[in-house]
């Protein structure tokens, strides 16, 4: 995960594409500051590659990222 932007990251969350909901905030109680990244493996045993992601930030704003095939992509950056 990279955060190009310019404020620091506070949640993050993975989610099979298409889910109901997303599964639990993958940086817990850690924050990833703005130009930092964290390496994560979704690699759930499943198989399955196609994931949506969201990353919200702390001065409140979002951003999703969806369809994105982690078997295929090792980054995801948000800008």
């Amino acid at each position: 995960i990279i955060n190009n932007t310019n404020v620091s990251m506070r949640e993050f969350y993975g989610s099979n594409a298409g889910a109901d909901t997303w599964q639990e905030d993958i940086l817990g109680s850690d924050v990833l500051p703005a130009g930092s990244s964290v390496s994560v493996n979704f690699d759930d045993g499943s198989g399955y590659c196609t994931f949506d992601f969201k990353a919200v930030f702390v001065d409140g704003t979002s951003s999703i990222d969806q369809n994105v095939d982690v078997c295929t992509t090792s980054t995801v950056t948000f800008h």
